[in-house]
């Protein structure tokens, strides 16, 4: 038996369902592509808004990537592996107590990302 029959052997028998991993330039297509289509959906203003979200949240976490992606029923803002020290700030805090107030949802990931999500119909009574 050779070394990658081997390891394609162990592979198989310990992935599961959603660890099957596809290559990153694949999600990055999808994402520009989706991205692309539903950024119509948006006026101007709420682009606007969600710009100037991105960007709030980028100088909270500013040692971490932050993205922006426009999807049919919201808008999400992803922070990519925040740091402990950003985390803790009085800047997030204030972040996390104003996204509570405007009905912007924060969910962490698995991985222990953060996503903000803006609904449209909220976004529409902020701008």
């Amino acid at each position: 038996m050779t070394i990658t029959t081997a390891i394609n052997t162990i592979f198989a028998n310990t992935s599961r369902q959603d660890d099957v991993k596809i290559p990153a330039w694949v999600c990055v297509q999808d994402a520009k592509k989706r991205d692309a289509e539903n950024i119509k959906l948006y006026t101007a203003e709420e682009q606007r808004f969600a710009e100037g979200l991105l960007g709030t949240i980028g100088d909270v976490y500013g040692r971490s990537n932050t993205y922006m992606n426009y999807r049919k029923k919201f808008v999400a803002v992803k922070v990519d592996s925040p740091r402990v020290r950003d985390k803790v700030s009085l800047a997030a805090v204030r972040l996390d107590c104003w996204c509570e107030t405007n009905g912007v949802e924060k969910v962490i990931t698995r991985h222990g990302n953060f996503v903000y999500r803006v609904s449209h119909d909220v976004i529409g009574t902020l701008v």
